[in-house]
C-alpha cells in the first residue's frame, strides 16, 4: 500500500507533455499521506516551541 491514492501519468497533448493525476482505484485512500503530513507539522511546531 502506497502513500497516495493517485499516480502521475504523462499524456502528450499537441506535442507537449501534460502531467495528470489518475486515481488508482475507488477503494484506495489518502490517509497514510495525511497522517504523515500531520505528524511532520506537529514535529516542526514542537521543535519551534521547545527551542524558544
Amino acid at each position: 500500500m502506497g502513500l497516495t491514492s493517485e499516480y502521475k501519468k504523462i499524456r502528450w497533448v499537441n506535442g507537449v507533455p501534460r502531467h495528470d493525476w489518475v486515481i488508482r482505484s475507488s477503494n484506495v485512500r489518502n490517509e497514510p499521506l495525511d497522517l504523515r503530513n500531520y505528524a511532520t507539522a506537529a514535529l516542526r511546531i514542537l521543535i519551534q516551541i521547545c527551542s524558544i
